[in-house]
């Protein structure tokens, strides 16, 4: 080989080395690199979105149909230059796609506690809520999943799930002059996923057929192998109704007025 093609090949694996240390280190890289090539599989749909991004520190508690929905959720973000610290379960970290994604994203470790009963997680899982306000007042924007698990059969189910509950009664007892006070909490609710292959819904809704009924609700309908799949993400400011329903309602009540926003048709 030339010297000149030497050159090029240096050069080439220059750029390429710098392009992969820019991919692996800095997270708004990496969202906007996997933004790209997810939009020729998704088309994404954003409404309130603008809002929550202008605000200053949020507390985003979105529905969760499937495993697909926080990788969008967070390359939108993260490809504006804005950070959203996730509170994610440990067993993800074993997925090494997941775990790239979240140690970028500086993630409050949540233990597994059906496989790991240890006193330390045990422990760490009632703190949970602490951490969370804790972040919170540090100034930081944060996020996790009210129901804690992906959806089965494409309806959001909460049960007797705390942490929600617990945090939006932290903002409410607030005093005046905490920094909670300062926190707008943002719910999303997400359609289009229900019977992507990243959803355990999707066989039970292929199995029912109601993917083939024209007459359903769009979010069960299933598109072709050839068409891109349409998400919409529809994000509300519900900070004084969240902090209201902390106030009026218990544990039990509070997340089933949160299960009706999930499951709205529109």
């Amino acid at each position: 080989m030339e010297m000149k093609g030497w050159v090029i090949v240096i050069i080439v694996l220059i750029l390429l080395g710098l392009f992969l240390y820019r991919f692996f280190t800095n997270p708004y890289f990496f969202a906007r690199v996997v933004r790209f090539f997810l939009r020729f599989r998704y088309k994404v749909h954003l409404d309130g979105f603008d809002r929550m991004m202008q605000s200053g520190n949020f507390l985003l508690l979105p529905n969760h149909p499937a495993y697909m929905d926080p990788i969008l959720l967070f390359t939108e973000i993260y490809a504006r230059n804005r950070k959203v610290s996730p509170m994610s379960d440990e067993k993800f970290f074993k997925n090494p796609a997941y775990r790239q994604i979240l140690s970028l994203g500086d993630a409050v470790v949540v233990p597994d506690l059906m496989k790991n009963r240890s006193e330390a997680a045990v422990h760490q899982a009632m703190q949970l809520q602490q951490i969370a306000v804790n972040a919170l007042k540090e100034g930081r924007s944060l996020v996790f999943y009210p129901s804690g698990h992906v959806t089965l059969d494409g309806i959001e189910t909460i049960g007797a799930r705390r942490l929600a509950y617990e945090t939006l009664t932290a903002i409410a007892q607030s005093t005046p002059d905490s920094p909670l006070r300062k926190v707008r909490v943002f719910l999303l609710r997400t359609r289009g996923l229900e019977t992507s292959r990243w959803a355990k819904s999707r066989r039970k809704l292929l199995r029912d057929g109601k993917v083939r009924n024209e007459l359903l609700p769009w979010q069960f309908r299933h598109p072709k192998w050839y068409q891109r799949r349409q998400v919409y993400m529809h994000f509300e400011d519900m900070t004084d109704t969240l902090t209201e329903w902390a106030r009026t309602y218990d544990k039990g009540e509070f997340n089933k007025q949160l299960e009706q926003w999930y499951n709205q048709i529109n």
